[in-house]
């Protein structure tokens, strides 16, 4: 493995590391996470893990063979508040932290990641497809709301 390699292999355990210090500081559960067997066909190589902190939201991380975030997915399991709250809470996590290119001093503030969040549910709902997505950094972030409403958010980059 070259330099570069050794230098970008470490940016999917900083997403996994700062996603346990934001828990950690915040009194929340700490996330566990538990390899799956998801695969992108385009990327042999890649990595799934499922982000085990709530019992009522399936959240799944998965990173590039090159060792690059590629995809961030929180989904409250149900139309329940506290389901919902939840996933809430992960997708602001998750658009805090998943853009680390730059730097972790560069890391988006709660302020903007809850913000951003918002501004995608909001999106969502006045939308006639109950969806919306916008473009962050180096790739996109989506909300979802079913017809029973409930959430999804996802954040992937272009690679």
């Amino acid at each position: 493995m070259n330099q570069k390699q050794l230098m970008v292999a470490t940016k999917c355990d900083e997403f996994k590391a700062v996603m346990i210090e934001d828990a950690a500081s915040h009194q929340l559960p700490l996330p566990m996470f538990q390899p799956t067997h998801l695969q992108v066909p385009t990327d042999a190589g890649s990595q799934s893990v499922e982000i085990l902190m709530f019992d009522d939201v399936q959240v799944t991380f998965t990173c590039w063979s090159y060792g690059w975030p590629r995809s961030f997915r929180a989904e409250a399991k149900s139309g329940d508040p506290v389901s919902i709250s939840h996933a809430m809470l992960l997708a602001a996590m998750g658009l805090r932290n998943f853009f680390l290119g730059n730097g972790l001093e560069n890391r988006r503030e709660w302020q903007e990641a809850i913000a951003t969040r918002n501004d995608l549910i909001e999106t969502a709902k006045s939308s006639h497809a109950k969806s919306s997505e916008i473009r962050i950094d180096d790739g996109w972030a989506s909300c979802v709301i079913n017809p029973a409403g409930v959430l999804s958010f996802e954040i992937w980059s272009v690679g």
